[in-house]
């Protein structure tokens, strides 16, 4: 992947009073895409502009799409969860305890660390649970990817969720798929600067 063409993608949402906003962006390899969900995003409140005025952060909402490695067809559940953080102390209470939840259910541990995702260094967690489908024998198992970012420069937590039923796929995908969490982008900067994300719209 690190000799791959990257191509620049833009999560974003339009509210009908406020108009278009921004939740990230993100940069895939050529054999990545995502695909959009018949459930819309929402966005109930914009943020601060963009460094050249071309649009807003979006401070509160979530969008759901689809991630999928079109070569290998292994497709992941894709979710950002957005909430204002003035305080980035109230920021990391609220990651660490929403961590801690996660591990004190019926869950099992998979992975977790530390990474870092553009200046940002952040804590993640994978885990999974088995259970029974409605009106099914067979126990099933899911797993789950945690990326919460608290960005600074916007006041914002992004609670970024990878969604796998099949979890041998992420062990095969792993790689490619935290070297696509680390190229979001949740504000502009001295390192991204020349970014100017036109044609976006």
């Amino acid at each position: 992947m690190e000799d791959e063409k990257l191509v620049e993608n833009c999560l974003a949402a339009k509210n009908p009073l406020l108009g278009v906003g921004v939740f990230m962006f993100i940069y895939l390899p050529e054999n990545w895409v995502l695909r959009t969900l018949n459930e819309p995003p929402e966005c109930s409140s914009l943020g601060s502009w963009n460094k050249t005025g071309d649009f807003r952060w979006i401070s509160n909402g979530f969008i759901r799409t689809l991630l999928i490695n079109m070569r290998d067809k292994r497709g992941y559940l894709f979710r950002v969860d957005v909430k204002m953080f003035y305080n980035a102390e109230k920021a990391t209470k609220y990651i660490l305890k929403k961590m801690e939840k996660i591990k004190k259910r019926r869950v099992k541990i998979l992975d977790e660390g530390n990474m870092y995702i553009g200046e940002h260094s952040i804590k993640f967690l994978v885990w999974s649970k088995k259970f029974k489908p409605f009106l099914g024998r067979k126990e099933k198992e899911e797993l789950y990817a945690e990326f919460p970012i608290y960005c600074n420069d916007t006041k914002r937590l992004l609670w970024v969720k990878l969604k796998c039923d099949k979890p041998g796929n992420f062990l095969l995908d792993k790689k490619d798929l935290l070297k696509i969490i680390s190229t979001i982008i949740c504000h502009e900067s001295v390192a991204n600067r020349n970014v100017t994300h036109k044609n976006l719209f």
